[in-house]
């Protein structure tokens, strides 16, 4: 009897188990399928077309949102290459086009893909096509295209991704060939190939990934074409005179307004281009040249400050020392002096509450990134909780690795519940924990903790008052 009963709830157990899971796998929202054709034109610039299934399940939604890299190279502005996005258009599978709205022109093109008053569900496809200019690197024997497939700020895992690379036909008529091909995946900067490649005829490169790519993994694939079939790009770096002018500056290419600030080194097909600047305080600069392409130039745009500028950064500030002295001197004959007989006086305040990089940098944006996460790392060795020790380089070229190796000092002890997860998810990874660790040994299990750390971090400042509810929450019910 005992044995029946045992085999009754387990059978019972087993049940529950399977419909808790089935549940929440059509719970889950995820891309089955990210798949992108790139046709590589001889004026150096890039027809895209991604064709993407996104699967939101039982989920109401009203769209997704598409945010396409438009910084490329180093970490300062005179190190980054600025690129141009035109002719965006997005429409599903039988060609009916999509409401979008457009944000971001630093170093993200963001598209709010949807309809405001109509939710969905279930599976759709969108159809993203886009153009993007100069973007060929050329070298000494062959020219190069490195793109970022997919993007690395999805929410959702992909399960599928490929990509295409092909030359348009007044490249490939003329003996035009594609070279060599890689790719990579994972986090912004990771090494790790987790995709293959194959030739075809045409010629083509078609390259697919090998594993899933989860939340905030990206897809890149590189392409060599043999040199001499390009018009290779002009490369200008573009300045502003007053060399102060930086922020709250638009700059038009050909009449398109296309970046907010200033200097900024971009890219021109070869070709007549209008370069203009425009700024609230100091009126506009236009330079209008032809570029041969293939060479670097510096153009200086000059601004001229208009008079109500000239008041306000001149006039008005000492005009406002003036009369805040007087103030300041007025309040204190007034009320500033100390009083005969009163003894010491004593300050009393508060200090202002303790905020962590991770913190900051989600306050920001209203997105918890990788990098605040890895900021908060670096934050939790500057606290002397751990140590970060450089390793040896292997491989060479393209496949050179760097590693790193996390040295624990200390316990938890003194951390908020956001830096512990993140110092546990570093020595533990949800097992036994160690006295120190490689960063590469973390690629296959830091990642499963990111959803319990982000939540961990809103949770933090929900709790300090700066926000009222997570930002994550407000994007997916969007």
């Amino acid at each position: 009897m005992r044995f029946l009963e045992k085999l009754f709830l387990s059978v019972i157990f087993s049940l529950v188990i399977s419909l808790f899971f089935a549940s929440a796998s059509v719970f889950e929202e995820k891309i089955k399928n990210f798949d992108v054709d790139v046709v590589i034109n001889k004026d150096a610039s890039i027809n895209v077309e991604e064709k993407i299934l996104y699967d939101f399940g039982d989920n109401e939604r009203h769209g997704i949102f598409r945010s396409i890299p438009t910084v490329y190279g180093g970490t300062e502005n005179g190190d980054k290459v600025f690129i141009n996005f035109r002719d965006f258009k997005v429409t599903d599978e039988n060609g009916n086009a999509y409401n979008y709205g457009v944000s971001g022109f630093d170093t993200y093109r963001d598209f709010k893909i949807g309809d405001a008053n109509k939710t969905i569900s279930g599976q759709h496809w969108y159809y993203i096509s886009y153009k993007v200019d100069g973007i060929i690197n050329g070298f000494d024997s062959y020219d190069e295209l490195y793109w970022n497939v997919t993007g690395n700020d999805w929410s959702v895992s992909i399960e599928n991704a490929s990509v295409t690379f092909s030359l348009a036909e007044e490249i490939s008529k003329n003996r035009g060939d594609l070279m060599n091909a890689t790719c990579y995946t994972g986090v912004f900067g990771s090494k790790s190939q987790e995709c293959s490649f194959k030739k075809l005829d045409g010629p083509k490169y078609v390259i697919k990934t090998n594993d899933v790519l989860y939340s905030d993994y990206g897809f890149t694939g590189v392409v060599s074409i043999k040199k001499g079939l390009i018009d290779l790009p002009s490369e200008v770096y573009v300045k502003g005179d007053p060399s102060e002018l930086q922020e709250n500056v638009s700059l038009y290419v050909d009449g398109q307004d296309t970046f907010n600030h200033l200097p900024l080194k971009i890219r021109l097909n070869k070709d007549k281009h209008e370069i203009l600047a425009d700024s609230f305080k100091y009126g506009s600069d236009v330079y209008s040249a032809s570029f041969s392409g293939g060479q670097k130039q510096t153009v200086i745009l000059e601004l001229k400050p208009k008079i109500f500028a000239i008041i306000i950064d001149t006039y008005l500030p000492i005009f406002l020392f003036i009369v805040g002295m007087i103030s300041i001197l007025f309040l204190w004959w007034k009320k500033g002096r100390d009083p005969r007989g009163n003894g010491v006086i004593m300050p009393i305040y508060e200090a202002p509450e303790n905020l962590t990089p991770g913190e900051v940098g989600a306050i920001y944006d209203d997105v918890a990134h990788m990098h605040d996460i890895t900021a908060t790392i670096i934050n939790l060795a500057v606290k002397g909780y751990l140590k970060i020790e450089q390793l040896g380089s292997t491989g060479f070229w393209w496949f050179k690795k760097s590693d790193y190796k996390f040295v624990r000092l200390k316990d938890n002890g003194g951390l908020d519940d956001f830096e512990k997860k993140v110092f546990d998810s570093v020595f533990t990874g949800g097992k036994q924990a160690v006295k120190e660790v490689k960063m590469s040994k973390l690629a296959n299990s830091f990642y499963k903790q990111l959803p319990t750390i982000k939540e961990k971090l809103f949770n933090s400042l929900i709790d300090k008052g700066y926000f009222k509810e997570s930002p994550d929450k407000v994007r997916e019910n969007y």
